[in-house]
């Protein structure tokens, strides 16, 4: 990205991985030496969500991805008269905040001098949230003339709700 110095001009707004509120909370309630359950939550805040077009009116010699869209005379032979919009990176606003609660349940077992067994079943992501956590942020390809129908779309999302069962043997 940084082999011209145009790449990057106008790039100013929050980085895509800035979360403004994140929240987590966990805690464990032990029944007595054997039996203990626990949970998490977390709760984070929407990333910025940005739209990157495949041009810029400062360099003509070629096409590579930034923050302005073409919006005018975008089949021109001559790229200087084409018109290009300036779009702030987290422009397009925020993804949706996520949520996710997990639990857990532990036994323990002592199998003598020091030893122990330890059997623990955890669920992770209770509630199933399927939220997109990552989106394409890409309207324009480079040669600036085709918009991209996948823009805005989520490509990536939370892990659906799943369980693991974990033994172990100290000793």
């Amino acid at each position: 990205d940084f082999d011209t110095p145009f790449v990057n001009r106008d790039a100013d707004g929050p980085l895509p991985n800035d979360r403004r509120h994140q929240f987590k909370m966990r805690g464990v309630y032990a029944f007595n030496e054997n039996w203990s359950v626990g949970s998490t939550f977390s709760a984070m805040s929407g990333t910025p969500l940005s739209i990157i077009g495949g041009g810029n009116p400062y360099d003509g010699t070629r096409n590579f991805y930034s923050y302005y869209i073409c919006v005018q005379n975008c089949t021109a032979s001559d790229i200087s008269t084409r018109v290009f919009e300036l779009n702030e990176r987290g422009a397009a606003g925020r993804t949706p905040s996520i949520f996710d609660l997990s639990a857990n349940i532990t036994y323990q077992h002592p199998l003598g001098e020091g030893n122990k067994l330890r059997v623990d079943l955890s669920a992770f992501n209770l509630f199933n949230q399927e939220q997109g956590i990552q989106y394409n942020e890409l309207l324009q390809d480079r040669s600036v003339t085709n918009n991209n129908v996948q823009y805005g779309q989520a490509n990536s999302w939370q892990s659906p709700r799943y369980g693991q069962l974990t033994v172990s043997v100290d000793f």
